[in-house]
């Protein structure tokens, strides 16, 4: 009897394990409290610098801190 493959494990990176430093949109919008579609909006209008790879996009954290700081001022 053939043995089935079995299906390909998915990255799955639990918070201790992510770069430090870069934001998922998801968590940039429970960073700034408003909607995924905001953030992702945000990012598409150049609101929010961002990193491109493939189909990821991560925002750095330390772009996010500084624009926070500005709003402050």
């Amino acid at each position: 009897m053939a043995e089935t493959p079995s299906p390909v494990p998915r990255l799955s990176l639990h918070p201790e394990q992510r770069a430090s430093g870069v934001l998922t949109v998801e968590e940039l919008a429970e960073r700034l409290r408003i909607g995924v579609r905001s953030a992702y909006l945000a990012v598409e209008r150049g609101d929010v610098p961002s990193i491109r790879i493939g189909r990821l996009i991560r925002i750095p954290e330390a772009a996010v801190d500084r624009l926070l700081a500005a709003d402050d001022q």
